[in-house]
């Protein structure tokens, strides 16, 4: 008779129970939820809109050239930077749309090491923005720097703070373009005049100084004239040619100024014909027609006090002589028009 022998050992063994078929489902699905979700892919157009402030059209129009990112950490890091310049979102927005590669840059070794060179070149915080972080300083900073130095002007006297990036960032050979020109117009080296020369003719196109000229000209000045008038305001070469000739023909046509006149005071030239040439005009002329006014004033004058002061002059002490004279100037000054003010003319109420 064989014995089976059991051996000891086997007194607590259990055979396992069944699987209850609704715990194995329990714990699938648990450990499902349990398991990590993919994370959503990088979207560069969002980031570009909810990041970076620009909108859905602009951003999709330079996300291509941001695809391969595929992740935010190195564009936090770069606006987180940019930040701590005192750049405004408003900034930081510009320099994405113009250089989007900039969401790109290495903080430490690109934008850092950038920030401390422009330093050490005397920039100071407040002048450094994206721009000027963007362009290569052994390349084009330091020889405009050069250039700008040679003719007593500097980083700290540079007039214009907008419009330094411009400045430096200029191929070197247009800078001294513009060096020449301002020696050419015989202004004086290391005034603000001859800075803000330089400035003006390096951020315009030598095309645009050109036609500018070639305008003034044609419409009677002389080179006397014009070296007079770019040595009070060098700018006047970077007026719109519309501008420049509605103003023109108003100060010869209309108020009769002679062109050496208007040379000498080219500031003239920038009021808003609308709003300040026309209507200070036309009221000069009621109270002159209405003998309310008997001295001849000089026209400078009139068009450069400020709007208190021709108030308190010519139109406050005369209200009641001329009714409506007030609301009629008021309009005027508003771009509504002169007709108002010419009603008021003593001929017109008269007839």
């Amino acid at each position: 008779m064989l014995l089976l022998v059991i051996p000891a050992s086997w007194d607590n063994f259990k055979c396992p129970a069944p699987a209850n078929p609704l715990l194995s489902l329990h714990r699938l699905l648990s450990s499902a939820a349990a398991a990590p979700v993919s994370p959503k892919p990088f979207a560069v157009e969002d980031y570009l809109v909810e990041s970076c402030g620009l909108t859905r059209a602009r951003a999709a129009k330079i996300s291509g050239d941001l695809a391969h990112l595929k992740s935010p950490s190195k564009p936090n890091a770069v606006l987180a930077f940019l930040s701590g310049l005192g750049l405004s979102r408003s900034d930081i927005a510009v320099a994405v749309v113009s250089d989007p590669r900039l969401l790109c840059a290495k903080v430490d070794k690109t934008l850092g090491a950038n920030v401390a060179d422009l330093s050490e070149l005397g920039m100071s915080r407040s002048q450094m923005n994206t721009r000027v972080l963007s362009y290569n300083i052994e390349q084009v900073i330091k020889p405009n720097l050069v250039v700008l130095q040679q003719c007593e002007i500097t980083i700290t006297n540079l007039p214009y703070y907008a419009f330094m990036s411009r400045v430096i960032g200029r191929p070197t050979k247009h800078l001294e373009q513009a060096v020449v020109l301002a020696n050419k117009f015989e202004l004086k080296q290391g005034t603000s005049m001859f800075s803000m020369a330089v400035v003006t003719f390096a951020i315009i196109s030598q095309e645009k100084l050109a036609k500018t000229l070639q305008l003034l000209k044609k419409l009677g000045w002389s080179q006397d004239d014009l070296s007079l008038a770019v040595k009070y305001k060098p700018n006047i070469l970077a007026m719109k040619e519309e501008t420049l000739c509605r103003n023109m023909k108003f100060l010869t046509k209309d108020v009769g100024l002679e062109i050496p006149y208007i040379a000498r005071r080219p500031a003239l030239l920038f009021y808003s014909f609308e709003c300040r040439l026309l209507p200070r005009h036309c009221l000069i002329n009621v109270l002159k027609e209405h003998g309310l006014v008997k001295t001849s004033y000089d026209y400078f004058r009139i068009a450069m006090i400020s709007n208190d002061k021709f108030m308190d002059k010519f139109v406050h002490p005369y209200v009641e002589s001329v009714p409506g004279l007030g609301d009629a100037y008021a309009s005027s000054c508003a771009g509504c028009g002169v007709h108002q003010l010419v009603l008021l003319s003593k001929d017109n109420r008269m007839s």
